[in-house]
């Protein structure tokens, strides 16, 4: 039996965080659901996961920060933002940051287990952005998929 990948998780919304919890544990270990930025950067110090998963919420510009902070004190980890808010140009800065997705909370259900998947194998290979996880311009963010 292979070991599960470990997912972090931050999203401000407890109801999201315990639905993201269990429709998620089926396929990663989740090692921790978290309120906020601190508290992710504190579970990534003492247990580094493979992805990590963060809301982007207002301010903006901390959230985007974040992702810098986690890259910095784990490469390593892929970053996925959850976002409410499906923009193409907040995307594209969230993807900035070194993050490998951005997807809208309201496909999570049916874009982010394929997203995470997509981070986990492309960087396992060439470190590259998936493509799955990049905004064309003008289409709609419905996970973030070229194909929309």
């Amino acid at each position: 039996m292979s070991k599960k990948p470990r997912v972090l998780l931050a999203d401000a919304h407890a109801d999201f965080r315990r639905a993201l919890l269990r429709f998620l544990k089926p396929e990663f270990e989740v090692v921790g659901a978290l309120p906020d930025g601190p508290s992710i950067l504190e579970a990534i110090e003492r247990s580094p996961p493979e992805v990590v998963l963060i809301e982007l919420s207002a301010p903006i510009d901390e959230s985007l920060a974040l992702a810098g902070l986690i890259l910095e004190r784990s490469p390593e980890a892929r970053v996925i933002f959850l976002s409410s808010l499906a923009s193409p140009s907040l995307a594209r800065s969230a993807l900035s940051t070194g993050a490998l997705g951005y997807v809208d909370k309201l496909s999570a259900a049916e874009r982010l287990i394929p997203v995470i998947r997509a981070a986990l194998w492309d960087r396992k290979r060439a470190g590259d952005v998936p493509r799955s996880c990049v905004p064309q311009a003008g289409a709609p963010l419905r996970g973030n998929r070229r194909d929309d």
